[in-house]
């Protein structure tokens, strides 16, 4: 496997700390996408995304939110080529670095 991502309709309680801009009762949220250091800047960080979205979308879904370690320069660069905007980041308890919480209306 070269890459990964996971994604549901619920999201961890520490999300609802972030003032997002778009304030509705649902919302599609991607947990994690990772791709193998051999295999990034090839697309296909950005296929999975875009699969997620339609996903989403076919669902019923207009918003995304998608939280990504601030230390992971090339998710955080992806996510906002895609158009995803900043809401904030949030603090762990097991992560050295905040998460940074982005979100896109699709």
């Amino acid at each position: 496997s070269l890459a990964m991502m996971t994604f549901g309709e619920e999201e961890p309680e520490a999300l609802k700390q972030v003032n997002w801009e778009f304030q509705v009762d649902s919302y599609f949220y991607i947990s994690r996408i990772f791709v193998l250091p051999n295999w990034r800047n090839m697309g296909i960080g950005s296929l999975l995304l875009s699969f997620a979205e339609n996903l989403a979308q076919q669902r019923g879904y207009q918003i995304v939110h998608i939280d990504i370690n601030s230390a992971i320069d090339e998710g955080n660069l992806m996510v906002m080529k895609h158009n995803y905007h900043f809401a904030g980041n949030i603090f762990s308890n097991f992560q050295k670095s905040p998460v940074n919480c982005y979100e896109k209306h699709i």
